[in-house]
């Protein structure tokens, strides 16, 4: 779903509803329309499945074992980059549903 979120064209929320189509694979149903509340929805359910660290907890692991302190500062800069995705679905979601879309 991250990959499906990620490629979705916001220029263009599809009319009238103010949803967006997310090509999903023929076996999932393929291509679907969505509302903000349904984008919300599906950033939420990322989010509680994969429940990672906070930068505190990483950095606190960096300076307990000092002899990881490069891999604990790649896995942070990867936790910022799903911050950043999340953060935009959420986006999506806010202006979908301002724009009409539930």
């Amino acid at each position: 779903m991250v990959k499906i979120l990620r490629g979705v064209d916001t220029s263009t929320p599809s009319r009238p509803k103010g949803g967006v189509v997310l090509n999903l694979p023929p076996t999932q149903g393929g291509p679907r329309e969505f509302d903000g509340n349904q984008i919300g929805y599906i950033a939420d359910s990322i989010s509680v499945r994969h429940n990672l660290p906070s930068h505190s907890e990483v950095a606190a692991c960096q300076s307990r074992f000092p002899q990881f302190s490069q891999s604990y500062a790649e896995y942070d800069k990867m936790i910022s980059l799903i911050d950043s995705d999340m953060e935009s679905f959420r986006k999506l979601a806010a202006t979908l549903i301002a724009s009409g879309g539930r």
